[in-house]
């Protein structure tokens, strides 16, 4: 049980680095990675399959979609509407935006000690990225 919980851990591990790599450094992405299009072969690796989904992102959309990260991990509600209608997920009007902060503030609310990637939050800050 924990071999094969530890060959699950690598394999999601790998996953993450493998979109993170396609979405910022490459532009290039699959775009339908399911549990189907995706196999670990006989060396415990993990393959992508079924390239008939695949997608492009352009510099701005590659850098809006860091700053979701960096946003989402500082927990900065205002940060993450501003950049879901940079990249069109929402209208491009002051209301929707602010409409989407108030959502995102009570989501992201502080309401006491939380975990984020196996850190205490408090002591996780990419404010200076």
């Amino acid at each position: 049980a924990g071999q094969a919980r530890a060959q699950r851990a690598r394999l999601v591990a790998a996953g993450v680095r493998c979109t993170a790599r396609q979405f910022f450094e490459v532009g290039f992405f699959h775009a339908d990675p399911h549990p189907g299009n995706l196999l670990v072969d006989g060396r415990g690796r993990l393959a992508y399959l079924d390239f008939g989904r695949m997608g492009r992102l352009d510099d701005d959309d590659r850098f809006a979609l860091m700053s979701v990260v960096v946003n989402f991990a500082n927990r900065d509600a205002a940060g993450l509407a501003r950049d879901f209608r940079e990249l069109g997920f929402v209208d491009a009007d002051e209301r929707a935006e602010e409409t989407l902060r108030t959502a995102l503030e009570r989501a992201l609310g502080d309401d006491g000690p939380r975990e984020l990637w196996g850190g205490a939050r408090g002591r996780m800050s990419f404010a200076g990225v």
